[in-house]
């Protein structure tokens, strides 16, 4: 997977690799597919009302 992230314990989202690719597709409306570091899952981040949400897939 090309783009990892990392979830804190409030939910914010921290790009680790691949955020030039992230910025892109949620610039075009798109949810993207990530993976989560710390638990090693599969999330979908999207934009709503302008703030990253990550939702497990």
């Amino acid at each position: 997977m090309d783009i990892q992230i990392r979830l804190d314990d409030a939910g914010a989202v921290e790009t680790v690799s691949g955020g030039e690719e992230m910025n892109m597709e949620l610039s075009m409306g798109l949810a993207v597919e990530c993976l989560e570091l710390n638990s090693n899952s599969v999330y979908l981040v999207c934009l709503v009302d302008g703030k990253l949400q990550a939702k497990p897939a």
